[in-house]
């Protein structure tokens, strides 16, 4: 029996050359068909999973196995039958899926209630190390250049229309602020209070817009993009992915790692690569961009915006 039982699950992720490609939710219905032929021990581990994909993506295999009631060699057992070698890629497929919407905002806050033990880090260490892990993913040789290409075409443009929605609205305000210190040209598009499509049908050739979004990509978002390239904008975008519906067409795409253990998708990578971008822009500018700042700041320490 036990033979049998093996031999029917060990492929588990077969059809993907690579078993360490396969997606969440691919991983997951394989799971539950073959539920039946686990063992007890397994099982138990596999049905916690199942329940649960948003503490895996951010446990050891010794924190999950007690979360689970299964010793660690049964997790192992379980990322092997799965048709991974060890348990850190089988724990990859989950945290690659904290960091889109396969993972819930829901599934994702009840996992911050799950147990806690000794041997696992705190909640606030484990967003710490989750968050610089991101910026350490972030700043590799490749997307420094991205960053400093979208920082040219910045420059380069007459007007900056900057656009963000709902939680992606932070990291478009705090670049539109920033940014408007040295580039006056610098356009927040919510500001005005005008329909969204009635500030961006101001965009023409020559201008730029710089976008925030990540999954679920906001439907304004998605239109805004499509928006600038029937104009012929040039179009930046910080998001999640390459491959997100917002990028197509995008002249420039500096793709941010936002996993985390929390609810939400971390803006730790974002709002660094914001300033990184805005960095890039100023050193390409050159001295106006210093002069615009230096003057931008006499003017609101003349009205006595700060306290000395």
């Amino acid at each position: 029996m036990a033979g049998s039982r093996r031999a029917g699950i060990v492929n588990m992720a077969q059809g993907s050359e690579n078993p360490n490609l396969i997606s969440l939710d691919g991983l997951r219905r394989a799971l539950r068909d073959r539920l039946h032929l686990l063992s007890p021990q397994v099982l138990r581990a596999a049905i916690f999973v199942l329940e649960n994909p948003a503490r895996v993506a951010f446990s050891s295999v010794r924190g999950l196995a007690d979360e689970a009631g299964v010793n660690p060699a049964t997790i192992v057992r379980l990322a092997k039958i799965a048709g991974f070698e060890t348990f850190k890629p089988f724990r990859d497929v989950f945290r690659e899926a904290v960091g889109s919407n396969e993972v819930h905002y829901g599934e994702r806050a009840a996992a911050l209630l799950g147990p806690t033990n000794a041997a696992e880090p705190d909640l606030a260490i484990r967003i710490g190390e989750t968050a610089i892990g991101n910026i350490g993913t972030l700043f590799q040789p490749e997307t420094r250049q991205t960053i400093r290409d979208a920082a040219r075409a910045l420059v380069g443009a007459r007007r900056i229309f900057v656009a963000g929605f709902r939680s992606s609205y932070a990291l478009a305000y705090y670049f539109a602020y920033a940014g408007r210190m040295a580039f006056p040209g610098i356009r927040l598009a919510q500001a005005s209070g005008l329909p969204i499509s009635d500030e961006l049908a101001e965009m023409e050739t020559g201008d730029a817009l710089f976008i925030v979004t990540f999954s679920p990509y906001s439907q304004e978002a998605l239109k805004a993009t499509e928006l600038a390239r029937t104009l012929g904008v040039t179009v930046v975008i910080v998001s999640d992915s390459f491959t997100a519906p917002v990028t197509r067409g995008a002249g420039h795409v500096i793709e941010v790692p936002m996993a985390g253990p929390q609810y939400l998708p971390s803006l730790v990578a974002g709002t660094a690569a914001c300033e990184a971008l805005l960095a890039e822009m100023v050193q390409i500018a050159g001295d106006p961009a210093i002069t615009a700042i230096e003057a931008f700041e006499k003017r609101v320490r003349a009205v006595g915006s700060y306290t000395e």
